[in-house]
């Protein structure tokens, strides 16, 4: 045995040090898509919504303040946003009330320029608040920003990132080098320590990527590969086409000429399509959920059957509970039960019409999984998993809020294969009442669901279940495994017991999929590597760094052409049907072929890829008020406090729960 040391290049993103009213413009136009406000805007103030975004983004971050003629700067913590302006927020000064703007230009001398805007709320250890205007806060430098990036900043932040492998590498040996430089100090010695700077060189093994089939045999290249027919299409008939945005921006023939692309790629991958959908125009600023049941009304173009479809062309994808995609997809899953599919205006305009092509090839990935149809399939000698017995494989993920969200409820998603190609896939999610549980507190119930769903759709019970778990961190393997591992199996006690099949219970395998880790691999030689100096995607590593006495691996199943490939780590913590090894990895490999959304190998499997999607959909259809406070009366959302009574998920309705509403 021996030490290891785990050395990797990390990036991450900072509050921008500075005057915080230089900030408010920027973080306005990010939110909410909107133009950079300019100082006279600022001086007329700003709206409730405004104000409570600016409340989440800087609560808990240190400033000082520049208004104290001692050039004292001491750091404080903001606690929040004040609702009122800072000329007309009031306290008592002696016998009289006086406002914070007043204060200021009495005091030091100061006239607030931007006396409508609120101010920042210091709350003192002796509970004493203290008010501060906007325009004399600053944001101490050094501070790490935490919550979840928007699109084009994640975008940004990856193109920024990005290092291939050899350039990784070689950063690593010159920071190894640059740490360990003392290593014959004289308190290493002491202790008989010695640091050998050279990277640990593993033996892996490349595992060859499985025959797909979409009626004509397909064999991967470098983790990807061409699908230009899918092999089971429904009939599209029944949709409408409804845009969220201005007409001078998104006119009505541009949107038709879109739409026509769209129409002709799914029709070239074999898909009946009705070719001219109805296209109505809603407000980008709100009604939505009027303007969605029109759009769902005017899709019944077969007047005897629901409407099937509905393309929503917005502006942007804006993140939140509050943008507008959220809103689409809460809308027309939990009330018109209709599947919808976003589009960014944008990128229908005709600037480049072969990026819009493409753009309408992957579109019609996601609309062919949504309807129920499939892009692709393991080919027939793929799917002998180890056994020749009806298996299930499931994967569940669990999303835990961002630091501005404290106190919104963890919301857990679990989904799993009904069919025995294993692409067809049926999602649930579910609130957990403990705030930041990292256990699926209702995984009994939405595993009978399951079960039952598989039941119905093949006449059988699965006799073997693959369990992939996301999102779980080493210390907590042993609790999760021992929390879960006990709902599964009270959950096949219900449903093989009310079958009569008591004596038949399913084999359970249970493996932690891991994809925050350090651990990067390059091959010695270039001449091993793809086109980008990463491993081959089928990569196994199974020695050397894993743990002897625990059956866990790596695998690169994926291609990373702009840096460097991050392998995932899967960890097989129970094996009732006693797997061999070998047959495990293939498993897992051939899962990362089979997402509906992309004709790519992915970096981890399928259901775990779907379950996150989910459980991203679902944490906007919680009824959560923002205010953070718990059963336990704590305001601070802590782990182990549990969320209001009034707190509700809602669930997708019945018409499309069992479709892939997720992809």
């Amino acid at each position: 045995g021996r030490l290891t040391i785990n050395v990797d290049i990390c990036a991450t993103t900072f509050y921008p040090a500075g005057p915080i009213i230089d900030l408010i413009p920027k973080i306005i136009k990010t939110k909410f898509d909107r133009h950079e406000k300019t100082r006279d805007e600022l001086r007329r103030g700003l709206d409730r919504r405004e104000i409570d975004t600016l409340n989440r983004f800087f609560r808990g971050v240190m400033i000082f303040v520049t208004h104290r003629s001692d050039n004292r700067k001491p750091k404080h913590k903001v606690s929040y946003l004040d609702s009122q302006p800072a000329d007309q927020a009031k306290f008592k000064q002696g016998n009289k009330e006086i406002t914070i703007a007043q204060y200021f230009k009495e005091t030091y001398k100061q006239t607030l320029q931007f006396g409508r805007l609120p101010c920042i709320v210091v709350i003192k250890p002796d509970k004493t608040k203290v008010f501060f205007p906007l325009e004399v806060c600053e944001i101490c430098p050094g501070q790490r920003y935490e919550d979840k990036l928007s699109d084009d900043a994640r975008r940004e932040m990856v193109q920024k990132t990005a290092i291939k492998p050899w350039e990784r590498f070689d950063r690593i040996e010159t920071a190894i080098k640059d740490i360990f430089r003392h290593q014959r100090d004289e308190n290493l010695r002491s202790i008989g320590m010695n640091v050998d700077p050279e990277f640990i060189k593993v033996k892996g093994r490349v595992i060859q990527p499985p025959r797909l089939t979409n009626g004509t045999e397909i064999v991967p290249d470098g983790g990807r590969w061409d699908l230009r027919k899918f092999i089971k299409c429904p009939r599209l008939h029944n949709w409408s086409v409804i845009v969220f945005e201005n007409r001078n921006y998104a006119p009505l023939e541009m949107v038709k000429n879109a739409i026509r692309q769209l129409v002709s790629s799914l029709s070239e991958r074999g898909m009946d399509v009705y070719p001219d959908p109805p296209i109505e125009y809603g407000n980008p600023q709100g009604g939505y959920d009027k303007s969605l049941l029109l759009a769902a009304q005017k899709a019944r173009i077969t007047r005897d059957r629901p409407a099937q479809l509905i393309i929503c062309v917005i502006q942007k994808k804006v993140l939140g509970a509050s943008g507008i995609h959220a809103i689409i997809k809460r809308i027309c899953g939990t009330q018109l039960g209709v599947i919808s599919q976003c589009i960014v205006a944008n990128n229908m305009k005709g600037q480049n019409p072969s990026r819009w092509r493409q753009i309408c090839g992957n579109i019609s990935l996601k609309i062919n999984g949504k309807l129920g149809g499939k892009n692709c399939v393991l080919a027939d000698r793929e799917l002998n998993f180890g056994t020749n017995k009806p298996y299930m494989v499931f994967g569940a993920d669990v999303f835990h809020p961002g630091r501005e969200e404290k106190g919104r409820p963890s919301v857990a998603a679990v989904c799993a294969s009904v069919d025995k190609t294993v692409t067809r896939y049926v999602g649930r999610h579910s609130m957990n009442q403990k705030i930041k549980n990292e256990i699926i507190e209702n995984l009994e119930g939405m595993a009978v669901e399951l079960l039952n769903q598989f039941q119905r759709e093949n006449n059988i019970l699965p006799f073997q279940i693959v369990f992939y778990r996301d999102g779980v961190a080493e210390g907590q393997f042993q609790h999760v495994v021992q929390k879960e591992v006990e709902a599964l199996k009270r959950a096949f006690s219900r449903v093989y017991g009310e079958k009569g099949e008591k004596g038949q219970k399913p084999q359970l395998t249970f493996i932690i999929v891991q994809k925050r880790h350090h651990a990067r691999f390059m091959p010695v030689q270039r001449g091993d590597s793809d086109r980008s100096g990463n491993c081959r995607p089928g990569t196994i590593v199974d020695t050397e760094i894993v743990v002897p006495q625990e059956f866990d691996f790596y695998l690169q199943s994926h291609a990373s052409p702009l840096g460097t490939a991050r392998p995932t780590h899967y960890h097989v913590l129970l094996n009732e049907a006693n797997f061999p090894v070998d047959a495990i990895q293939t498993l897992t490999y051939k899962l990362c072929h089979l997402s509906a959304r992309c004709n790519l190998a992915i970096s981890h499997v399928t259901p775990v890829h779907y379950a996150h999607h989910i459980a991203n959909q679902a944490k906007h259809f919680v009824s959560w008020d923002g205010s953070g406070s718990g059963r336990s009366g704590s305001s601070g959302g802590r782990g182990g406090d549990t969320v209001p009574n009034t707190t509700r998920c809602e669930k997708m309705k019945s018409g499309i729960e069992n479709e892939m509403f997720f992809v």
